[in-house]
């Protein structure tokens, strides 16, 4: 008989509940991780860029379990399906695993324990939902409320760290695949995580300055670049606050560390938004259920997927992401805006080009971000807009990045990039500029879609 942990965005060794959980039963452990859901809406949503970083945080992982001789067994079938062969192989005793709030993953879990004594823990949030001020069926619908009543408890537990001693070696064939990109923007895995962490509080001290760097579109350092890791759960949310904390203590708190574990809250707040509505939060109406009659229009779409639309700010975040697997919270505004308010396009669509390519995706914060952005979410405002030529102007106000993504645009005069859509078409044809023409004339396009949102 054999202790199965099952692996799924939690992707480490440290601060793992359902991995400590499983060494104290004395019993020989195997790790797995099924890459398929058996839900018959599910639609594998993965660039090869996103493929490859989680294959690499799943060979870091490998290595770790290693030192104990716990294999890590990867399988292309759904969960429930892998561990009939665990269960006719070796015999299974029990299988404990982290609760994941995504349909899919809860849908495999359902599953699974239809059969087997299935041990769910919760480690997806830094604030555990017990600790919680109230039920969360009744989580404020609004960010600041929420903020405040949770920092007025403001209990966050300390980390649990697996006892593990090295097993009897356990033979397996199910080997991860290599990863096909490995010149990533990000060092993957629980060790490029921990590196991360390490070099952005206590060896850069880019800490101090997170609040005033945070909103920069260019440098790597601009922000901490935590949610590749806090994403595939290469590190715990846990681990990230207290290291904030220690840092606190060492060098002073101050605004910008602070907004680091107010960031933290923003992903908890929507993972608590998920179960509080659980049948609207994944709708295509939001948890406001506002009918909206979206464009359905394959030329935009193209446009915006490409990063051809003429608007510089939003092509240039779409061509990094592209060629990256990232893109700022600046950029992920602007675009989301720009797809819904001006284009016209379903929101559902965004959120699923997102999933497919971002390398730190989570299906919270994915999902409520675009229904916040979108008007049907947890924002107020019927209808809130970014104004993507003054964004880039005003956030990349020496255009280096503009022009790092979209080098054709060097033609154009410093300080008018950004203002393209807005000259004549004659004015755009006399720099004979190898970009494409503003799929859609900003302010116009927001008047039509006013009117399909009704204000």
């Amino acid at each position: 008989m054999v202790s199965v942990v099952w692996f799924q965005d939690d992707l480490r060794v440290h601060d793992h509940v359902a991995l400590a959980q499983a060494a104290m039963k004395n019993l020989p452990i195997i790790g797995v991780y099924a890459n398929a859901f058996s839900h018959p809406r599910y639609q594998k949503n993965s660039s090869s860029i996103k493929e490859s970083f989680k294959r690499a945080s799943l060979h870091d992982l490998a290595f770790s379990l290693e030192k104990y001789q716990i294999p890590l067994l990867y399988v292309e079938k759904p969960a429930h399906e892998v561990m009939d062969i665990i269960d006719d192989t070796w015999g299974i005793d029990q299988i404990y695993a982290h609760y994941m709030q995504g349909p899919f993953e809860r849908y495999e879990a359902v599953q699974i324990k239809k059969k087997y004594p299935l041990n769910l823990y919760e480690t997806q949030t830094l604030l555990h939902p017990s600790d919680l001020p109230f039920d969360v069926a009744r989580t404020p619908n609004g960010y600041t409320s929420f903020r405040k009543k949770v920092e007025k408890l403001w209990l966050i537990r300390d980390e649990i760290t697996p006892d593990l001693k090295p097993q009897a070696p356990i033979e397996h064939r199910h080997l991860i695949p290599e990863p096909s990109v490995m010149d990533f923007f990000l060092e993957p895995g629980e060790t490029g995580g921990l590196r991360r962490l390490n070099y952005y509080t206590f060896e850069s001290k880019k800490a101090s300055t997170y609040k005033k760097t945070r909103n920069g579109m260019r440098k790597r350092d601009d922000s901490t670049k935590f949610s590749a890791y806090l994403a595939c759960g290469a590190l715990s949310p846990r681990r990230v606050y207290h290291t904030v904390k220690a840092y606190e203590a060492a060098h002073g708190a101050s605004e910008d560390t602070y907004w680091i574990i107010f960031e933290l809250l923003w992903r908890d707040y929507f993972k608590f938004q998920a179960r509080k509505h659980l049948k609207t939060f994944f709708h295509k109406d939001g948890i406001q259920q506002k009918k909206i009659a979206w464009i359905k229009d394959d030329a935009r779409l193209k446009a915006i997927t490409t990063g051809t639309t003429g608007y510089p700010l939003i092509d240039a975040n779409v061509k990094e992401l592209l060629a990256t697997g990232f893109m700022s919270n600046r950029g992920r505004q602007n675009v989301a805006s720009f797809w819904t308010k001006n284009l016209g396009l379903d929101w559902r669509m965004g959120e699923a080009f997102f999933e497919t390519h971002l390398i730190d995706y989570d299906v919270e914060s994915n999902t409520g971000n675009w229904q916040y952005v979108t008007g049907i979410g947890n924002d107020s405002m019927p209808f809130r807009y970014f104004d993507v030529i003054g964004q880039g102007e005003r956030y990349d106000p020496d255009e280096s990045y503009v022009l790092a993504w979209l080098p054709e645009l060097k033609k154009v005069p410093k300080g008018m990039r950004y203002a393209l859509p807005k000259m004549a078409p004659a004015e755009r044809q006399q720099m004979n500029l190898d970009y494409p023409d503003p799929i859609v004339s900003f302010y116009p396009s927001l008047d039509v879609m006013k009117k399909r949102y009704g204000v």
